[in-house]
């Protein structure tokens, strides 16, 4: 983890710097005592991806010959990932050591309790003592509280690297484009080897024994204060880090003056190498699931086998692409989509104004033909100047016979039953004539041009039924308020589902 990280800063820097982007004042560094956070990582990932962006269009030229440099460099990666799997089994048999003595101390911190146990028996002659071990005790339970805080802290790295699962997929995607600088890695590994072997020199000293455990335990502080000066002068982009270091740094020096060092050095190169391996295997774990649900099979490595990374990365970014491809296949199949809906609406639009027009039309047309009906009926022609007279002898002076010897025939299959009722028993109802006043004319379905003439009894029914509607919603204000509101309402549903 910390290589891949090294590797994401040293391209951003030098993909800025070859594009001219500039990022300020801002740096990265690798310490191994020390935990990735969130931040620093979400920061990276967000340059990876503007420096991708910007180098995608300058780069389109020089694809095959960066073909060519990456099969060389990928070799070259098989090579150094051969010389890391080494590195990884030394160190895991370097942890297997610290744990062998970190338990033969905790016996002997079990054995060293036991003793407080029994003194504290002894307290009326044992004052003083009593207070030194009270001391001692006092000081053993803040280190308990510490590595109670440190654990917590681990299982909130642990769901941070869940979290980012994301930004490594576009950490993937920027992996082909950094391969260039595996030269450059391949000297910061043979550093980091020699940093190891002394490393190595110095927990194996640790194993003699307890009373030299103190001077060999400042011989790695310094070690390890020589490593950090090492990988400042190594990397220029350690701004950022310098405060968590310098707690870090706090932290330590403060357990030192309280604990002895060799117990305090001993779990902090636990802690840390359990937390390395721990990361390392979280990853490799997560990129074969990864595979898994992308549907790319993939054989189950070891706890210590990480060859495999590269060969799970390089699918990562295959199926990567192939989404990326799909989705915009997808985006411009939308966007086809909404124009195509887009026309719709439209002509949805212009049919909803013309049967707007249309049942206008039709009713003026149903008022007419109902007051010639009537007229006809009771064979008493009506001398007064009705609107509708006026409508009727104007559409007979313009319309064909035929047109309206179809409008006629029309008609009595439209008001039948609601004329038969008024002229027969109700010829003196004041009703029919304000209902006579309020009609501005029918035209059956027929006469426009949309509907055939062979669907006039489908036709003429539909005319019935508008024509009985409409003289109901005449006739009852509460339902053209109902009629109302569920036509608002439902316009508003469909407005929200669009």
């Amino acid at each position: 983890m910390s290589l891949l990280y090294e590797a994401c800063t040293s391209s951003v820097s030098e993909i800025e710097g070859m594009t001219g982007m500039g990022s300020g004042t801002g740096s990265y560094s690798v310490v191994q005592n020390h935990l990735f956070s969130y931040d620093h990582i979400k920061s990276v990932v967000e340059r990876l991806g503007a420096a991708v962006k910007t180098t995608q269009y300058s780069n389109e030229g020089n694809t095959k010959e960066l073909k060519a440099t990456v099969l060389e460099l990928q070799q070259e990666l098989q090579g150094k990932d051969v010389q890391i799997s080494t590195i990884s089994s030394e160190l895991a048999s370097q942890i297997r050591e610290a744990e062998s003595y970190a338990k033969q101390l905790s016996v002997e911190l079990d054995d060293a309790r036991m003793q407080v146990h029994n003194l504290e028996e002894h307290v009326e002659m044992l004052l003083n003592q009593k207070k030194a071990l009270e001391t001692q005790a006092s000081e053993l339970k803040d280190l308990e509280t510490v590595a109670s805080e440190q654990h917590g802290r681990i299982k909130e790295l642990t769901d941070e690297l869940s979290r980012k699962d994301q930004e490594i997929e576009g950490l993937m995607q920027a992996l082909d484009e950094e391969e260039k600088e595996l030269e450059v890695l391949e000297n910061k590994s043979n550093d980091l080897e020699q940093m190891l072997q002394e490393k190595e020199f110095s927990l194996k000293s640790l194993e003699d024994s307890r009373t030299k455990a103190l001077t060999k335990l400042a011989t790695t502080v310094e070690k390890f204060d020589e490593l950090h000066s090492l990988s400042e002068s190594l990397l220029a982009e350690v701004e950022s880090l310098q405060s968590q270091l310098q707690e870090r740094d706090s932290e330590i020096s403060f357990l030192r003056q309280e604990v002895t060092r060799s117990t305090n050095e001993l779990l902090t190169t636990e802690d840390s190498n359990k937390q390395y391996s721990s990361q390392i295997n979280d990853f490799v774990k997560w990129l074969e699931t990864a595979l898994m649900q992308f549907g790319v099979h993939c054989e189950s490595a070891d706890d210590h086998d990480y060859t495999q990374v590269p060969v799970y990365m390089d699918m990562l970014d295959k199926k990567i692409v192939s989404l990326i491809s799909e989705s915009d296949e997808l985006r411009v199949a939308v966007q086809s989509k909404d124009s195509s809906l887009q026309v719709e609406r439209t002509k949805m639009e212009e049919l909803l104004r013309k049967s707007e027009a249309l049942e206008a039309s039709l009713s003026q047309k149903d008022s007419q033909i109902g007051m010639l009906r009537r007229d006809r009926t009771m064979g008493q022609p009506r001398s007064i100047n009705l609107p509708g007279t006026s409508e009727i002898e104007q559409m007979n002076d313009k319309v064909s016979p035929a047109a309206v010897v179809t409008q006629i025939r029309g008609a009595r299959k439209v008001n039948n039953d609601q004329v038969a009722i008024d002229v027969e028993m109700h010829k003196d109802k004041p009703l029919d004539d304000e209902d006579d006043d309020k009609a501005h004319g029918f035209k059956s379905l027929t006469m426009s041009r949309i509907v055939p003439k062979f669907t006039r009894p489908i036709s003429d029914r539909i005319d019935g039924m508008w024509a009985s509607g409409d003289r109901l919603l005449m006739r009852q204000p509460t339902l053209r308020l109902g009629v109302l509101i569920y036509w608002i309402a439902l316009h508003a549903l469909l407005v929200s589902f669009i």
